[in-house]
């Protein structure tokens, strides 16, 4: 046959499929012709019947929007109800927990003989220990007596069994005799107690076979019962006992962020360009290829980056600040708006997890080791996305404000205390008040200043003077080693260049005077100083809480390089250190809060706003050094207080030869620990110690004590009486 050629397979029946009729035969030709079958359709046309051809159908989604949102409500609602209940019980079971152990361990007789024994009162104190001990023999004495009742229970129901199965017995003989109670006997009163026991081993036989499903189910019951239990120990402690967002009547705290979510909160600002645009299909659009980054996670917190329509620059967005923050769920100190750099018309959009900015800090860098070096700049704290900012020294200046209790000091401490572990580095220190903040780095200081006197200012003013005379011959070094400005290597060279901070804390006492024509000269003397020490290794650092034209000129601001506003009152005072119309461009300390003394709240201390330190606009100080508890209404006041500059006398500090190679950066050794920011305590006699030695002239640096600083890293440390400093007498010009 001419199909047996290309014959390729022969069907047959399947041995699975029941087939009654005759096994069917077919065969499958291949066709290799395919020239000759081009050749006949070649020059005719083909037509397709609309009939059969495929159905083109359009794509559906599976769900509409509208259900795709209600399911969305309902999984966020259905989640945040399993968290309540769950946070219920865990409270229960907290409070059952400790009301246990207060039982077990009698805590309240403890805590009332403790207050007894403070007090004097032995007597009490007595009679609560023999009521201990009593109820101690009580409670032993209620165990034994439950087991005791538990075997008379069990005993008394062995013999009560006894006698009625005895009775029954008797009874059945005498019935047996005459059936006068029915017809039964003493056989029928055995054959019912052996179903009874046989009855009792077959349910004990069933429950052994049967134990994995016996024992899941009666533990799935106790811990029912159980948790019931605790829930309501739970729900009798409160509301308040919950977080604020799971309390009823709360809503979700998690606030969606998303395409929608977005274009609804800038369409519901008050920019009526950017309402009209949405109502249009903004950014949706085929033309409008607004979207350059869709809401994403960034760290700890969102991003987007999204391109505004016509007549709605990103300067009227930045104004909306707080209605956008509203309308997103956040604190506007929680959102950033910025302009994109590469295209203008590009909003670049930030949306911090709320309660980040309110985390603690995280621990200093050079805490337990590393190199601090001036020309590299030193680690001050935590942009709000987590990442390490560097607080640059060189050829930089500072200008610090905010409220008492903001934080602004912390800055200053992290920038001294990392400075003073670089041999090179010299540090001044005035603090016109009376305050405790800088106590713990007292030791490195070449020169401490503290109380709000006349003639401290008069000192301060002096030393600004000497050091701006000083410039003349930094210029000189400089010009005789051909270098436009100072360097690591040069400074190690000649200790006539080496690097110096000035800190004048309480700055307001420094520029206002009662007169103006001495007030005038104090500026102009600064801010000629102010502009030109910084080329040549000194950096200057000014703090106050009242920023204003009196208190920080605003010449000082202008050619300030480095700014940061903690927490403020006013938007005056906020754009006096920002810059003019900050706060209504959105750049605003405003939200933030200072610490509360009343509740011991430390709300957003730390948190500042800043200028030229980072390239976003905040960031959160880490703590380096423990404060005290109580040292500044402990610390004495009068002519007598350590630290202080009497008139006319300026204080100095015993220079020490060279025990390091100049050049080699200074190291962090044993800094102590923080927890929290501002709620360590320590001892004053065993503050921290830091080991930083360098070449030394007539300002160099301090003896550290290294055997008093190993006992201080293993808690051994006594307190060190404090040594009068040396005065000088003063030159008369």
């Amino acid at each position: 046959m001419p199909h047996e050629e290309n014959a390729m397979a022969e069907v047959i029946r399947f041995p699975h499929r029941d087939t009654e009729s005759t096994t069917v035969h077919a065969v499958a030709e291949r066709i290799d012709h395919t020239d000759a079958i081009a050749n006949e359709t070649a020059g005719s046309e083909v037509e397709s019947r609309p009939d059969t051809l495929p159905a083109q159908r359009e794509r559906r989604p599976l769900l509409s929007p509208e259900l795709k949102e209600k399911a969305k409500t309902a999984g966020q609602n259905t989640v945040r109800v399993t968290k309540r209940h769950a946070f219920i019980v865990a409270k229960g079971m907290e409070s059952a927990r400790q009301q246990r152990k207060a039982e077990k361990k009698q805590a309240d007789l403890k805590t009332a003989r403790a207050a007894a024994a403070s007090a004097g009162d032995y007597a009490t104190v007595k009679e609560i220990s023999a009521r201990m001990s009593a109820d101690k023999l009580s409670a032993i004495e209620t165990a034994k007596a439950r087991l005791d009742l538990c075997w008379e229970m069990v005993k008394k129901a062995a013999v009560a069994i006894c006698v009625i199965v005895g009775i029954a017995v008797v009874v059945g003989l005498i019935n047996g005799m005459g059936d006068w109670l029915g017809q039964w006997n003493a056989l029928d009163v055995l054959y019912l107690l052996g179903m009874v026991i046989t009855g009792l081993f077959r349910a004990v036989q069933w429950s052994v076979l049967n134990w994995s499903i016996l024992g899941p189910a009666a533990m799935m019951t106790v811990t029912a019962l159980w948790l019931s239990r605790r829930w309501r120990d739970g729900k009798k402690l409160g509301e308040q006992a919950l977080p604020a967002n799971l309390r009823r009547g709360a809503s979700a705290t998690e606030f969606p962020f998303d395409e929608n979510a977005l274009v609804a909160a800038l369409a519901h600002i008050g920019v009526p360009a950017l309402n009209a645009a949405s109502k249009d299909g903004w950014p949706n659009r085929e033309t409008d290829n607004a979207w350059v980054e869709f809401p994403h996670k960034d760290g700890n917190g969102m991003a987007a980056s999204l391109r505004m329509p016509m007549n709605a620059p990103v300067e009227k967005i930045q104004k909306a600040k707080v209605s956008l923050a509203h309308n997103l769920g956040c604190l506007p100190a929680e959102l950033w708006l910025n302009k994109n750099d590469d295209d203008p018309q590009v909003l670049d959009l930030f949306r911090l997890d709320r309660g980040e900015l309110r985390k603690p800090a995280p621990a200093h860098p050079l805490l337990h080791g590393g190199e601090a070096d001036y020309f590299k700049g030193f680690p001050v704290g935590v942009s709000p996305r987590g990442t390490e900012i560097t607080g640059y020294t060189f050829e930089r200046n500072y200008v610090a404000s905010g409220t008492m209790g903001s934080g602004k000091s912390t800055l200053v401490l992290n920038l001294v205390g990392a400075a003073a572990l670089d041999p090179l580095v010299d540090i001044d220190v005035f603090v016109f008040a009376d305050n405790a903040d800088y106590d713990p780095l007292r030791p490195v200081f070449n020169r401490f200043v503290m109380g709000d006197t006349e003639d401290n200012v008069a000192a301060c003013q002096d030393h600004i003077a000497d050091l701006h005379a000083d410039l003349a011959k930094r210029g000189k070094l400089l010009q005789k080693h051909g270098a436009r400005k100072v360097s690591r290597e040069l400074a190690a060279k000649e200790p006539g260049l080496r690097p110096r901070i000035v800190v004048i804390d309480e700055c307001q006492s420094y520029f206002r005077q009662d007169k103006p024509e001495d007030r005038r000269a104090v500026v102009n003397g600064m801010v000629r100083f102010f502009s030109a020490a910084r080329k040549y290794g000194i950096t200057c650092i000014f703090v106050t809480p009242v920023p204003s034209d009196q208190s920080l000129p605003r010449d000082l601001v202008a050619v300030t390089s480095n700014l940061a506003c903690f927490a403020i009152g006013d938007k005056t005072r906020n754009n006096v250190v920002l810059g003019d119309k900050a706060h209504e461009n959105g750049i605003s300390a405003l939200g933030l809060k200072p610490a509360n003394p009343e509740t011991g709240e430390l709300n957003d201390v730390g948190t500042a706003i800043t200028r030229g330190i980072h390239h976003r606009r905040r960031h959160r100080t880490a703590h380096l050094l423990p404060r005290c508890a109580g040292a500044d209404r402990d610390r004495p006041t009068g002519a007598g207080n350590p630290g202080r500059c009497s008139p006319g006398r300026r204080t100095r500090r015993r220079a020490r030869p060279a025990r390091r190679r100049a050049g080699r950066h200074g190291r962090c050794r044993g800094i102590p620990r923080r927890g929290s920011r501002f709620r360590a305590q320590c001892p004053l006699g065993a503050l921290p110690v830091l080991e930083a030695r360098g070449p030394g002239r007539g300002a160099g640096r301090v003896r550290r004590d290294r055997a008093l600083h190993r006992q201080h890293l293993a808690g051994q440390a006594r307190p060190r009486a404090r040594r009068p400093e040396r005065r000088l007498r003063r030159r008369h010009r």
